[in-house]
């Protein structure tokens, strides 16, 4: 007798809350019977591959891998266990092993049972995986004869994966009312993988579909990196590094990957040697998770980029916010009938005063959308500043209508704890987030215009993409801003996502992310530089609890959250303390540096102080 398909399928949905750590590099290991407390020569990439291959390479005409626990993805490439799930290994679940840095040695630190619910708990995933559902993954096309039962699958699955008692108290459950009665859970023959697939997607070489955004971007010999490979969340994706490396760039890429076109100039070579082949792939993904990949080569005559056959951008709307203060805009259902609103370039001038018939303009509109008849369009922009507002201005939301002087236009006016202000007069910070709000609110207005005009659907995924997020912001805001960003597409739609990349040099915004991060739908990326170039890596998101140690972490690489005078004085009276010889003279000067540099209250100060006054100097 073997698992039904009704019955896998159930058991699938019921792992869907599983950690695929737990689900995949766990069971692996522990059918391995890897090493406890000691280390054994083994590649972990290759047993988790070996493991996916029997597991979940369940359609032989595929290379992708079905993936039923926590993920993004139902599909996830063959390149997954070298590269998403070793990320998990290495990164998330790091010390669950032990594991000498760039060696091929592997083993389970002791007591790793409790050190693996730790991670799963401080992660915010279940540290309990349903047994049952687990074991039916596992043994969906085995033969169990005919005296087949859930007991004799549960002692099977203990007894090869080598699983202890104290191991099934501590990660795993039993539910006793695990299926629905109406659930026949064996048959006389396997299931077939399509059976198993009824109700799930199916695997990205399989039949075309719609894309609805962007997830996997590769840039070869052009821009500042010669190799950048990037993945971005598929809910947000946080860019950061130094000035000059390429976040921008980064940013424009993923724009032209989304929309087929440069928001304004062509990426150019990273050098001008013809003989290089500079080359952009990426990857778009459709609701279902089902996958295509497309590639554009530089072609040095006529210098421009080739174009990319059978496709014609995602099936989402798109806002790009530059750092310049410019914005595009891409609506691929307005571009059914006028190409020209297909992709849209507006100047800072062109947002607020209006382009034409492009746009009318943030201070136009807002007079018409406070005017009318029907007031939705002019509450869910109310709605959305009062999202966005900052904590020191209070909540924001539209005064009156006024004539200023030598104007000849209405001009609206904002409210906060402070006044009421002429829109023409606020601050850059306050202006910044109020023309983002009014483009957000905008063309979700146009593309539903142009829905019900068209007789479609409106689409329900939106790209936002926002460079330098921080411009102009007090910290306040910056702390409060990109939650509050990740909470707008409620207010547009109901079954509306957005997919938000933002690039930032803000601590701020990376300690605001602390408590609404989501390692499963969301990535950090970092651009560094050293004598080899520039690299982009993606970084595991970590809770440092206080800005100071924001500034310290691997994401910003301050040695010291202080001033650079402060920085080079501690450096030189921490080298004097290593020192085997030490001059009185010397120390004397370094602590009128100290002094001159350092808060009365500087933590540095008792590590300091014994040695400098063993030296000679007086406080």
């Amino acid at each position: 007798m073997h698992l039904s398909a009704m019955v896998i399928q159930d058991a699938v949905r019921r792992l869907q809350d599983v950690h695929p750590f737990l689900g995949i590099t766990y069971v692996a290991c522990k059918q391995k019977q890897l090493s406890v407390g000691e280390t054994q020569a083994i590649s972990l990439d290759a047993l988790t591959k070996d493991h996916m291959n029997k597991h979940h390479q369940i359609l032989d005409d595929s290379s992708y891998y079905f993936q039923p626990f926590k993920s993004v993805k139902e599909w996830v490439s063959h390149k997954y266990p070298s590269s998403g799930l070793q990320a998990i290994n290495t990164q998330t679940f790091g010390k669950v092993f032990n594991h000498p840095r760039n060696s091929n040695r592997w083993g389970f630190v002791s007591e790793y049972e409790k050190v693996v619910a730790e991670v799963l708990r401080a992660t915010g995933n279940s540290p309990a995986a349903p047994l049952i559902p687990l074991a039916i993954w596992l043994y969906k096309f085995e033969d169990f004869g005919p005296a087949a039962n859930f007991d004799t699958l549960v002692d099977r699955f203990i007894s090869d994966y080598h699983l202890t008692s104290h191991e099934l108290d501590i990660l795993f459950s039993r539910d006793p009312e695990l299926f629905d009665e109406t659930i026949v859970a064996w048959q006389s023959e396997a299931a077939t993988s399509f059976e198993i697939l009824t109700d799930f997607s199916l695997p990205p070489d399989a039949s075309p579909e719609a894309f609805t955004s962007v997830s996997s971007l590769s840039l070869e010999n052009v821009g500042p990196a010669t190799v950048v490979d990037f993945e971005p969340g598929e809910r947000l994706t946080i860019v950061t590094g130094d000035n000059g490396l390429g976040k921008s760039f980064l940013l424009e890429a993923v724009w032209w990957a989304t929309t087929t076109q440069w928001a304004e100039r062509q990426a150019l070579p990273s050098n001008f040697d013809t003989d290089v082949s500079p080359m952009i792939h990426f990857e778009v993904i459709g609701k279902s998770g089902q996958t295509a990949n497309h590639s554009s080569s530089f072609e040095w005559r006529p210098y421009r980029w080739s174009e990319i056959t059978s496709y014609d951008g995602v099936q989402a709307i798109a806002l790009y916010s530059r750092a310049d203060g410019s914005f595009a805009a891409y609506d691929p259902v307005r571009g059914l009938f006028d190409t020209t609103a297909l992709r849209q370039f507006f100047s800072p001038t062109d947002a607020w005063e209006g382009n034409g018939h492009i746009i009318q303009g943030l201070i136009k509109d807002w007079v018409q959308w406070k005017n009318a008849p029907d007031q939705t369009q002019f509450k869910r922009f109310c709605v959305l500043l009062q999202q966005l507002s900052p904590i020191d201005l209070g909540e924001l939301s539209p005064g009156e209508i006024e004539r200023q002087p030598r104007d000849a236009r209405l001009i609206p006016t904002l409210k906060h704890k402070y006044g009421t202000v002429p829109i023409t007069h606020l601050s850059s910070g306050v202006k910044r987030v109020l023309i983002l709000a009014y483009l957000i609110s905008w063309i979700w207005q146009e593309h539903e215009v142009a829905a019900e005009q068209q007789l479609v659907p409106k689409l329900t995924r939106f790209t936002l993409i926002i460079d330098e997020l921080e411009a102009h912001l007090h910290p306040k805001w910056q702390r409060t801003v990109l939650p509050a960003l990740l909470g707008v597409a409620e207010h547009l739609s109901d079954d509306l996502s957005i997919q938000t990349v933002v690039a930032t040099h803000s601590p701020m915004i990376l300690a605001s992310m602390e408590t609404h991060f989501d390692d499963m739908r969301d990535a950090l990326y970092h651009l560094s530089a050293d004598d080899e170039g520039v690299e982009l890596s993606g970084m595991e998101f970590r809770k440092y609890g206080n800005i100071a140690s924001w500034l310290t972490s691997p994401v910003f690489g301050l040695k010291h959250a202080r001033s650079t005078e402060a920085e080079v004085a501690i450096e030189k009276a921490k080298r004097l303390q290593l020192a085997q010889i030490v001059e009185a003279s010397e120390v004397s000067e370094t602590n009128r540096l100290l002094l001159v540099s350092l808060a009365e209250d500087d933590s540095f100060w008792p590590r300091w102080i014994s040695f400098a006054e063993a030296h000679g100097v007086r406080f």
